[in-house]
């Protein structure tokens, strides 16, 4: 039988095949390094350049759609829609000849465009009579008259024409109150389905001509869409559009696809009004309870073309290095590239790319920064302007304490109705209050004012010439005040008014309503202090009472109930204060009760006053930025309230008023002021009843701040890089010389001239191997090299893992030591953490911490769950090689970041501590033997919870540390420093223990090495 013949050996194709995969996994694993990780980099800080450029284009695209829908919005407010088409009519109509045939078809033309029953026309000739164009009835020329009336004729109507104008208008008198005095304006006249709107204006020509006309809009008759339909023909509809719910819409044509379910859905679950619904940007903003505005457009997009461009360069580029590299490392065709070129060519892989990379990181930050910035400007805004609204209430109290002080000095001088009298006067002189009421227990009203606010009666003692024009913003405003207050502010010698009929008999009611609340609180002062006696109320009395509750007097309420205190009273959208209180005689009954109104506005005007006056300071008394005063302003559009700064600051932001009636939330927008671009916030007050507070951020000012912090930015940024290209040219240098020193040596050995030595010109690890090659055959200094290996054998940092932040520190008593410690990075995030100490010191010491360190490094590596595996496998390599000559105590853990808990064992190491964020430290038992002592080597494996916890190892050095006196240190006191370093919450734990063991041991030197490790939460942190 033939025996087998032997295998073949591997033929050289077979091996030059396996030559060439090997070749080929490192050229893919070298380019995977030098050139694929920096490539990441580089596109990845692209496509985040190019995230924030979509970012802030749809962030412009939402800012210009929310613009638009607003100005749709005022658009379509049908006082301003109708504005415009009744100024043309009457621009059209006014200078015309008076001829029925021509102006009849001019009005009917007019009103064919609109439905049937919504306007209603009247002209008027030249001179205001009524022209009998379209069939008017004779009640129109008279509304006509009283509209344009001057203000010195009294807007009170007489029963007889009052009744004669209801014949056609609801609420004759509340209607004029409106129209006159405001021409060529479309007014609210009040909310009725009839009648809901009001226009008129008159201007001269010459001859018989058209002179004026008089429009009345009913809003019964008008669609709810025909205006937002009307606006969006007349203009560029473009992005906008609407949605009345449960009726008719009108979808921007960008929107085109989407259904109105799909619309209103995302709306209610979006509180911004602002979202991406199908590939667009849409906005929507309600305009009444049943209508919504809408814009959309595309999502904005970057285009393909200069993306293309510099992907084209980068892959030309990229196939080039890729085609030379593989033919050189994987075919092995020989290409010389010199060192330096090999340098410059990792350098820019290194270096230059992700240097860009992170360029474009900068300009993203910046622009994030900007935002953040300007953000928190808004909010610092709101912030302060909320202080403002609060601090009003702070003003009333110190207000409220002032009258208690006033009554105190009057309870004093009670004996004197006569300086009671004078100084009841002198206050209503001076301002200080809208009205008093001085009642004496009989009834009798010893002072009694009239009910002129303060406010007005400051504006009557103007100058004329500054009535006229503070008049006219209040009409501009849509004041409508009484006739009496009218002719003061109208008139140039107010002095001339006499008594008018109406406003004496209010003065009468309220003389009665002092009357009667007068006595009823002394009767309810003395009943409640048990002096004197109570009067019994007739059945007239009580009547009167009702009746004067229902005029909503206050005073009664005030009586019962706001002794001491303001009693709030509210009416006719105005808001008045009323305190009251009761001036007891000797014997401790009440003689006299006072009231004092006032008008919440004078208290806002003296709020103001007082926090303008001050220099225009921020309620925290410092600048919105540094060197920038606080721009603020408060603004009203009630009739007769001041603005602040200026009397014309409610003309500077009439659309913003229109925004917070739609929605009064706080509002922020940019806009021009005063011939700036501003963003300002506004506020709707809670406390200031009237005004509404807007804070000015100058955007101009902002922009050139924000520019000299990038300019400071890039200027750091420019001067890093540069200084990185000076080290890297200063690294590639320094190496380059000491590696040609090399060749020449390696050359002089291959020539066997072993006289020649390398120059040595540094001290670092290119010196050290000039050293080394220059002391090859010398003899080895070794506790200088022992010290260079086991420093390099300790991490020299923290290092972070996951949510934890690992550090230690190792201080030896001699050149070298046998404390050791390290952290192993494992797979799937974990660390193994190892400590320990081995007994003795000097070379012989470190040079088990250097074999230890190798064991570790291999074994935690295979059993990266097993920690009393390794120890027990490190025990045997001791046992073997040492002889049990030395031994080392030791702790491993496996710390597991994403679990957060540590897996470990010990062998003979000091208990370490557990603490938590409030302490106390706990000293986990963990009871073992140390490593190279005995071979039935056992120890446990333990599983600690870390759950925000600081876990510290030490060695017994610390702990054994003693001062001049000898004293250890001890567990104890290690305990309280550990406990200390983390409550105080600081990162340095590490340092501030040791900082307490070296205030404890002073000059002494500590006996034996020390190490300590700190495993700390960064989120606890």
């Amino acid at each position: 039988m033939t025996p087998p013949s032997a295998p073949a050996p591997p033929s050289s194709a077979t091996a030059t095949t396996n030559s060439r995969r090997i070749s080929l996994a490192r050229w893919l694993l070298d380019i995977l390094t030098v050139w694929g990780l920096p490539a990441f980099l580089l596109w990845w800080g692209l496509g985040q350049f190019g995230q924030v450029l979509l970012q802030r284009a749809a962030r412009a695209e939402f800012e210009r759609l929310e613009r638009e829908v607003e100005s749709l919005a005022q658009r379509s407010d049908p006082r301003v829609f109708f504005q415009k088409h009744l100024a043309r009519l009457f621009s059209s109509l006014h200078g015309m000849p008076v001829r029925r045939e021509v102006l009849e078809t001019v009005v009917k033309g007019f009103q064919k465009e609109w439905p049937p029953g919504l306007i209603d026309l009247t002209l008027f000739d030249v001179e205001g009579t009524m022209l009998p164009i379209g069939d008017p009835v004779p009640e129109m020329q008279l509304l006509f008259d009283l509209a344009r009336a001057p203000w010195t004729v009294p807007l009170d109507l007489p029963p007889r024409v009052n009744a004669q104008l209801l014949r056609v208008v609801p609420s004759p008198q509340a209607l004029l109150k409106v129209l006159k005095g405001r021409p060529n304006r479309v007014l609210a006249l009040g909310g009725s389905r009839r009648h809901t709107w009001g226009f008129y204006d008159m201007r001269p020509a010459q001859g018989n001509r058209v002179g004026g006309l008089l429009a009345f809009l009913h809003q019964e008759a008008l669609p709810p869409d025909l205006i937002l339909r009307r606006v969006l023909s007349e203009g560029a509809a473009g992005d906008l559009g609407f949605l009345i719910e449960e009726g008719a819409a009108q979808l921007p044509p960008a929107l085109t696809g989407l259904t109105r379910e799909e619309i209103l859905t995302r709306y209610h679950l979006e509180p911004t009004g602002r979202f991406r619904l199908g590939g667009r940007l849409v906005v929507v903003k309600r305009l009444d309870p049943t209508t919504l505005l809408l814009a959309g457009t595309p999502c904005p997009t970057l285009g393909w073309t200069g993306p293309l461009g510099v992907f084209a360069v980068y892959l030309l580029g990229s196939l080039g290095l890729l085609r030379r590299s593989y033919r050189a490392r994987v075919l092995g065709e020989p290409l010389t590239i010199t060192l330096r070129a090999k340098l410059i060519g990792y350098f820019a892989a290194s270096f230059a790319l992700p240097l860009v990379a992170v360029g474009f990181l900068v300009w993203a930050f910046l622009e994030d920064l900007r935002e953040a910035a300007l953000d928190r400007l808004r909010q610092e805004q709101f912030r302060r302007l909320s202080e403002v609204d609060r601090g009003f209430a702070g003003f009333v109290d110190r207000q409220c304490r002032q009258y208690r002080h006033l009554i105190a000095i009057w309870r004093r001088n009670v004996a004197s109705p006569a300086f009671l009298i004078a100084e009841a006067e002198r206050g209503h002189a001076e301002l200080r209050w809208d009205n008093l009421h001085l009642v004496a227990s009989t009834g009798e009203l010893l002072v009694t004012q009239r009910t002129t606010p303060a406010e007005m009666r400051r504006s009557f003692a103007l100058p004329y010439a500054q009535r006229k024009l503070l008049f006219q913003s209040w009409i501009e405003r849509g004041a409508a005040m009484p006739a009496r207050d009218i002719l003061f502010m109208t008139m140039e010698h107010p002095t001339d008014i006499g008594p008018l009929p109406e406003a004496e008999s209010f003065q009468a009611v309220i003389r009665q309503a002092a009357a009667q609340a007068g006595q009823l609180a002394i009767d309810q002062y003395n009943r409640v202090h048990g002096v004197g006696g109570t009067r019994q109320r007739t059945a007239s009395q009580l009547a009167l009472e009702t009746m004067m509750e229902s005029e909503s007097i206050g005073l009664l309420d005030a009586a019962r109930r706001g002794l001491g205190t303001f009693v709030p009273i509210e009416g006719n959208r105005e808001l008045g204060l009323i305190f009251g209180d009761v001036l007891p005689g000797p014997a401790g009954e009440g003689w006299y009760a006072v009231f004092i109104f006032n008008n919440i506005m004078s208290f806002e005007r003296g709020y103001l006053e007082e926090f303008f006056g001050a220099a225009n300071r921020p309620a925290s008394g410092t600048p919105l930025w540094e060197g920038e005063p606080w721009d603020f302003r408060a603004v009203s559009l009630h009739h007769t309230t001041p603005n602040f700064p200026t009397m014309n600051e409610f003309r500077k932001f009439r659309d913003l008023f229109a925004l917070m009636e739609a929605s009064p939330r706080p509002l922020a927008r940019a806009m021009t002021l005063d011939g700036r671009e501003v963003e300002v916030c506004a506020l709707t007050t809670s406390f200031l009843k009237h005004y509404l507070l807007v804070g000015v951020i100058d955007l101009e000012a902002f922009d050139a701040r924000q520019t000299r912090f990038e300019r400071k930015v890039w200027g750091l940024f420019g001067c890093l890089a540069g200084f990185g290209l000076a080290l890297s040219w200063l690294l590639v240098r320094r190496f380059l010389r000491p590696v040609r020193d090399l060749t020449e040596g390696l050359a002089a050995i291959r020539a066997k001239d072993f006289d020649w030595r390398l120059p040595v010109r540094s001290d670092d690890e290119l010196g050290r191997l000039g050293q080394a090659f220059n002391e090859a055959i010398a003899k080895l200094r070794d506790l200088e090299i022992a010290h260079a290996v086991q420093v390099d054998l300790l991490p020299q940092k923290s290092q972070r893992f996951g949510a934890y932040e690992v550090s230690g520190v190792n201080i030896m008593t001699q050149a070298v030591g046998g404390d050791y410690f390290d952290f192993i990075p494992l797979p799937h995030g974990l660390v193994a953490i190892v400590m320990g100490d081995v007994s003795g010191h000097g070379v012989s010491a470190a040079l088990i911490t250097a074999m230890a360190k190798a064991a570790f490094s291999i074994l935690c590596q295979r059993f990266p769950d097993r920690p009393e595996g390794v120890l027990a496998r490190v025990n045997r390599e001791l046992l073997t090689q040492v002889k049990r000559a030395k031994m080392m105590t030791c702790f491993l853990g496996i710390l597991d970041p994403q679990s957060d808990r540590i897996i470990c064992a010990n062998a003979g190491q000091s208990y370490p501590f557990l603490i938590g964020p409030g302490g106390p430290a706990e000293m986990v038992r963990l009871p073992s033997t140390p490593l190279g002592v005995r071979s039935k080597f056992t120890c446990s494996r333990e599983v600690i919870a870390l759950a925000g916890r600081t876990f510290i190892l030490y060695s017994d050095g610390l702990v054994e540390a003693v001062n001049e006196q000898g004293q250890m240190f001890g567990y104890d006191a290690l305990t309280r420093a550990v406990e200390q370093a983390i409550a105080s919450r600081q990162e340095d734990v590490v340092g501030q223990v040791l900082a307490r063991v070296r205030a404890f041991t002073g000059a002494v030197p500590w006996g034996d090495d020390a190490t300590l490790v700190v495993i700390r939460p960064l989120l606890q942190h």
